[in-house]
């Protein structure tokens, strides 16, 4: 008898931290503050009222929160400028935010845009929920001209608005439009042959220089 109750007690003792450290990454799991304590029924339903306030305000806003792009097949598609994912981060209690950007160089060293990281978080707690990076040359059309801190601003907000994607996405196709930011899209194949150097003598090769990037 007591070799079995010295068994039993130590096997309470190797199921004790496992249990608490299943309990401890229980509220890891909850990254997006709106839904955390929601059912998948109830969340839908949120989501639901959500994509329609967003329609209410794209149809009712003086000012054109969607931008129609016509791709080289003819086809044309409704896409979301930043204003309308900073409503949504607002109703969603989500804040963003952008480092400072870091200034790129071509392969001759001579200064040819910016990289910038954009980071989401809870509003009530501050604790990050996404995160996302983007970049902007002067390779790409109609930005050879562009003074340098337009691109300054522009970088910050194309990674503020796909940082936001990553966790709004869903909200904005039920409402109709597409999930990609229209800072995204509106200077596709923008890259023309050549490299873009980051920071100390990184080279990248600009085929998929957004994915590159990223940290």
């Amino acid at each position: 008898m007591p070799e079995k109750k010295d068994e039993k007690e130590k096997d309470e003792k190797e199921k004790k931290p496992e249990e608490k450290v299943v309990h401890d990454l229980m509220p890891v799991q909850k990254l997006v503050p709106m839904f955390a304590d929601l059912t998948p029924k109830a969340t839908l339903e949120v989501v639901r009222e959500m994509a329609a306030a967003l329609m209410e305000v794209i149809t009712s806003s003086k000012k054109k929160l969607i931008v129609p792009i016509t791709d080289k097949g003819g086809r044309t598609r409704d896409f979301m400028i930043y204003e309308g994912w900073e409503f949504l981060a607002a109703v969603s209690n989500m804040v963003v935010s952008t480092d400072d950007p870091i200034a790129l160089t071509d392969k001759d060293g001579h200064p040819n845009g910016y990289r910038c990281k954009a980071r989401v978080r809870d509003g009530r707690t501050g604790k990050e929920i996404s995160h996302a990076s983007a970049i902007i040359t002067r390779n790409e059309r109609g930005m050879s001209v562009v003074p340098a801190f337009q691109l300054y601003s522009k970088v910050q907000t194309r990674a503020g608005s796909k940082a936001l994607r990553m966790v709004l996405s869903h909200i904005v196709v039920l409402a109709g439009v597409e999930p990609t930011p229209a800072e995204e899209m509106q200077d596709s194949n923008v890259y023309e042959k050549g490299e873009v150097v980051v920071g100390r003598g990184e080279t990248l090769e600009p085929k998929d220089p957004e994915l590159s990037l990223e940290e």
